[in-house]
Formats: C-alpha cells, structure tokens, sequence
C-alpha cells in the first residue's frame, strides 16, 4: 500500500483522478487547513516497517511528523496533467524502468569519448538521483557524448523541443574550475534539468559546460545528482587526460 497525503480542497478531485487511471493500491489521506501532523487515527493505520508516500500541498512540519513512512515525491500544488505525479501514481513496469544507475549511464558515455569530461567529484551524488529520473539522466547523458562527438544538435535552449533534454543557461547555482594552460574561467550556470517544485532527489540537475581545451573542444561535466543546494562550487579536473585532437581527426 501506498499512501498520498493531500490537502482537504482536492481529495476530490485526486480521487477522481485515482480511478481515471484504474490506481488501486494508493490511500488518499485528507490535510486538513492547518494541521501540522497526522493525527492519531491517521498514524496508526500507518505501517511501523515503513512505507512510502506521496504529498500535494502539505507544509514540511507535517510532512516530518510521518514517521518511517518515506516521502518520495513533494508537490507544491495539484495539477491534475501534472506528469510527474502521473507516472508516480501509475509505476512504469519494473522491466520497463530497468534502466542503468546514473553512475552507469555516465561511466559508458564517457568510455569510448575522450572529449566528454567528468569531474573528478562529479558522480559523487549521482545515484541518490530519484529511480524515476534515471531515464532522463541517461538520455541526458547520451545527449553530451553526442555534443563532445561534434555533432550538430542544434541550439540548447531548442534542445527541449528537439531532444526532450531541458537546457537551463542560469540559476541559483554555478560551478567554477580551472583548465591547463588556461586563463581563469567565469562561474559557469548551465544544466540540465527535469523535475520542479518536488524533492531534491527527484530534481535532477546535470551542470556542465562546453569548452576549448588546448584548441580542442571538450564537454565538461562538473556534477549530477540532486538538486543541489543554491550557491558556488569548485570543480576539479586533475585526473583529466585532455584529447589533443578533435573527433574524427587523424
């Protein structure tokens, strides 16, 4: 059993929701206005071992009070075509969403691209990423080895429409480094992004950037993980082995 906790003025309207979509294994739990943590009927329907939920509209001193059930996804506010809550609602088929860890799906991409670049800290926190953002992390990833291969993908801030990627060019967050041989760079804001206004762990971000190195293009990649939080960081490169030649030369 799953468990969604909504706030009173939509339990209606994600019931209907619910048998839309044939879900049955879910228990709709009403929030009522200012109500900080379930009350005693409501934990003690609640599994000791644990279970996993869902929440729309509930402040976090509520959302702390749930005891070990875990809080998988956080919506801020009910929108019925909302994706997201969709496909959590709806689980992709286990067969389906055997998709390779983040760390997996970066690792391969890397492999056979020497002009694709991680960072030495770079996959640190790439698999606390959300199951459910593992697909975008892959075809995200795929999506830079193809850009460090020279291929022509069109402008970034197209990349939405064109490739299902959503490229963001600022933010509250921006990674700095340093290249050999190379004059020091400005703060870097560009990412990869899928997943708002839910937790960290289902916000997955992949920060990057596209740069020459000794007169070859490389695409660097500086972190990928969760969203993380708002501020500076220094990415390092010091076990990075530069191509000197750009793809396909000779």
């Amino acid at each position: 059993m799953r468990y969604l906790f909504v706030y009173q003025d939509f339990v209606a309207s994600v019931e209907e929701l619910l048998a839309e979509l044939s879900v049955t294994d879910i228990q709709v739990i009403s929030v009522k206005k200012g109500e900080s943590s379930p009350s005693t009927a409501v934990l003690s329907c609640l599994p000791e071992a644990g279970g996993v939920c869902a929440v729309i509209q509930v402040d976090r001193k509520y959302r702390k009070s749930l005891g070990a059930v875990e809080v998988e996804q956080v919506f801020k506010q009910f929108r019925r075509n909302d994706q997201v809550l969709r496909q959590w609602l709806v689980p992709i088929p286990a067969r389906e969403q055997a998709r390779c860890p983040p760390t997996e799906a970066f690792e391969a991409a890397v492999a056979d691209c020497g002009w694709l670049m991680l960072a030495d800290d770079a996959l640190v926190r790439a698999d606390e990423v959300s199951p459910i953002r593992w697909d975008f992390v892959g075809r995200a990833a795929q999506l830079l080895r193809r850009l460090a291969l020279g291929e022509q993908l069109g402008p970034m801030r197209q990349w939405q429409a064109n490739h299902g990627i959503h490229f963001a060019p600022n933010g509250q967050v921006h990674f700095s480094y340093s290249l050999p041989k190379g004059p020091p760079i400005q703060p870097v804001y560009w990412h990869l992004t899928e997943g708002r206004s839910t937790t960290a762990e289902g916000a997955s971000r992949i920060y990057f950037d596209l740069r020459s190195v000794e007169g070859v293009a490389h695409v660097l990649v500086f972190y990928v993980g969760p969203h993380p939080e708002d501020g500076g960081y220094q990415a390092s490169f010091e076990s990075a082995k530069w191509c000197g030649a750009p793809p396909g030369a000779h």
